[in-house]
């Protein structure tokens, strides 16, 4: 469904998986790109819904490795044709590992294509913000005032801290120093759950 939509772009969001991750379709209007975020689960309907935008300029982007926010990025990438795909270099250790897996919900992927070395995406800031996972990083498109946050950020709360990776201590920083500083009116879109502001995680977040 599309949760927001103007005269520069269109955010559709499909929650996937048996975690009901959010995976988020990025349309930006005058450039005709778009991204694809966290492609978690369920590919034939991100697929489907790809489809619609009428475009072959696809890139799927990633704001970490966990499995639930991969296991689809095999098949959305052959069918689609996907031009890139970005990784933070830091995640590819637990992009590749074959310990990936939260069983018996989800077994490792199998089979992933390779991300683009040296490739980021080039309408939107990629924000380094690890604490969840050693490379986890937030995408903030300015033109649209949007900021997706993977597991680093969710309305009033955090990601967790207790997988391999995950350090208190870091992700409170990463959100501290580089994510509240953004203007009051963004909208947060995390990677599960409903969306959120600056504003309001400032106002009302216990962990911040």
């Amino acid at each position: 469904m599309a949760i927001f939509d103007n005269e520069k772009g269109t955010i559709e969001l499909q929650r996937v998986g048996m975690f009901d991750v959010n995976c988020y379709l990025v349309y930006i209007k005058d450039s005709k790109n778009l991204y694809i975020i966290d492609s978690g689960a369920d590919a034939r309907h991100i697929i489907r819904k790809a489809k619609l935008f009428n475009t072959n300029n696809i890139f799927l982007i990633q704001t970490h490795c966990h499995v639930d926010h991969i296991s689809a990025l095999t098949e959305v990438k052959r069918e689609l044709n996907a031009k890139k795909i970005y990784v933070h270099p830091s995640e590819m250790a637990l992009y590749n590992s074959p310990n990936n897996f939260f069983l018996p919900y989800y077994h490792p992927v199998k089979d992933l294509p390779a991300p683009n070395k040296g490739y980021s995406p080039t309408e939107c800031e990629v924000i380094e913000t690890p604490g969840h996972t050693k490379g986890g990083v937030c995408f903030y498109f300015k033109q649209i005032s949007a900021l997706f946050t993977g597991d680093t950020l969710f309305q009033e709360s955090i990601g967790r801290t207790d997988l391999n990776g995950g350090d208190y201590t870091t992700l409170i920083k990463s959100i501290k120093q580089k994510i509240l500083p953004l203007p009051e009116d963004t909208t947060i879109y995390p990677g599960h759950g409903a969306t959120s502001s600056i504003a309001n995680e400032k106002k009302y977040n216990p962990y911040l």
